[in-house]
């Protein structure tokens, strides 16, 4: 709607003055683009069906097809690897209006954009690795760490990609990692899946390595 879309963008000005202002964004946003990319109907306002494409809803509709299908096929794993290099910048960088409102709307559509794309890291960093492309997959676990370092799941993904390749101070290197930053933010160990899904990683590497000298 026209009045809820300018009141939140200029909450200080008054009904007329955010009005007038809106009028002139819009305005502005279509001479840029060079065509008519908004359409009015009564008091609302919509982009045009096709007139553009939209990264943020495009990378959504992919991400939520792909973190649900049972396995990525050859053009889903090249699609992902694409969005996620895309997706990884900065969300709306730059763009503020200096309204509590909108820097609200701002911070929780961030953050879905962030755990959308932290599900996808994660498909797209285990597919990977079951295909042997592990500097890629580790590439990509340590950018989900970097997305929030205090999930435990990402740490264990990292474990499991070291572990793909036999490398138990990886492994190691990993689990102490993740244990040091959860005992300095929250003084606590990890939690009990992330210890048992280490101590399964490191006695199978132990049982790996006992068969090879054998």
């Amino acid at each position: 709607p026209r009045p809820h879309l300018a009141a939140m963008l200029w909450p200080d000005a008054d009904e007329a003055q955010a009005r007038t202002r809106l009028r002139r964004l819009l305005y502005t946003v279509e001479e840029a683009v060079g065509t008519r990319i908004v359409a009015t109907d009564n008091e609302c306002i919509a982009l045009v069906e096709g007139a553009v494409a939209v990264d943020a809803l495009r990378f959504a509709q992919f991400a939520r097809r792909a973190v649900t299908a049972a396995t990525f096929d050859e053009k889903t794993l090249l699609e992902a690897r694409e969005w996620v290099a895309r997706a990884r910048r900065p969300w709306l960088q730059g763009i503020a209006f200096g309204s509590e409102a909108f820097d609200d709307w701002l911070r929780a559509a961030s953050i879905e954009h962030e755990h959308l794309l932290a599900r996808l890291l994660e498909r797209l960093a285990d597919a990977l690795g079951r295909r042997g492309e592990f500097a890629p997959a580790l590439e990509l676990a340590e950018a989900l760490i970097a997305l929030d370092a205090y999930r435990e799941p990402s740490h264990v993904l990292l474990m499991q990609l070291h572990a793909l390749q036999g490398h138990s101070a990886g492994v190691e290197a990993a689990y102490a990692h993740c244990a040091e930053l959860l005992r300095a933010e929250f003084g606590i160990p990890p939690g009990p899946s992330t210890e048992r899904a280490y101590l399964r990683i490191t006695e199978d590497l132990k049982r790996l390595a006992s068969h090879r000298i054998e």
